[in-house]
């Protein structure tokens, strides 16, 4: 088998992965070795014929699907991990304030119906759990939000500039289900949602975030 081959093959599912994920070829390297040591059916990608070798085709099988979904939640997850804390650590101030707005999410957890009023509901299930888990990938460059339960059990995490006005912010609505937004005054710059149970689209949520809070 020709070394070319694997060098095409592997230059594609690098490729593949980079349009999915967006990290360098450093980690797609890294990436691509670990999936093949993995994944021994694989070995098709290195068939010189192989229609997956073909920069023509850009339909995933689902072969390639399944290991791409694998790679991104299993190894991907904690590179980028290492890539965001590297490049963002936490100072200890913000690390304590963090600390404070996981207690409030979690003192949530003790309403019930009706601590609000009549109508007011309490958490819908799982929205604590999520909020937790979006906090334990919160970013540096992103102001400390603030836990805020409405009176239908949305949980949110709300970002606020210094003088008070609203930034937007995160909304878990049930199902694992978080919808963010980034307003500028009256001008909602983006907004978006993701899935709060996979740290990949939590950090990719937050990194949206963080790139509409820097055009304002």
């Amino acid at each position: 088998m020709g070394e070319t081959s694997k060098r095409s093959s592997a230059d594609y599912f690098d490729a593949l992965l980079a349009s999915q994920l967006g990290l360098p070829g450093s980690d797609l390297s890294r990436v691509w070795n670990f999936v093949r040591r993995g994944f021994p059916s694989l070995d098709v990608f290195d068939e010189p014929n192989s229609p997956l070798c073909s920069s023509k085709n850009t339909a995933l099988s689902d072969e390639v699907s399944s290991v791409t979904e694998y790679a991104l939640e299993h190894i991907l997850t904690s590179l980028r991990v290492r890539q965001l804390r590297t490049q963002a650590s936490l100072s200890p101030l913000v690390s304590v304030q963090l600390d404070d707005v996981r207690g409030t999410v979690r003192s949530f957890e003790a309403l019930n119906d009706g601590w609000d009023g009549e109508d007011s509901r309490a958490p819908i299930e799982g929205v604590v759990d999520d909020a937790l888990e979006v906090l334990q990938h919160w970013r540096g460059e992103v102001a400390v939000p603030e836990a805020n339960l409405s009176f239908d059990g949305v949980l949110s995490l709300e970002l606020y500039q210094e003088n008070g006005m609203t930034l937007g912010g995160v909304e878990f609505i049930g199902q694992h289900q978080a919808i963010f937004t980034v307003v500028s005054e009256t001008k909602i710059l983006h907004t978006g949602r993701f899935n709060a149970e996979k740290p990949s689209e939590i950090m990719g949520g937050i990194e949206l975030i963080h790139e509409a809070l820097k055009a304002i």
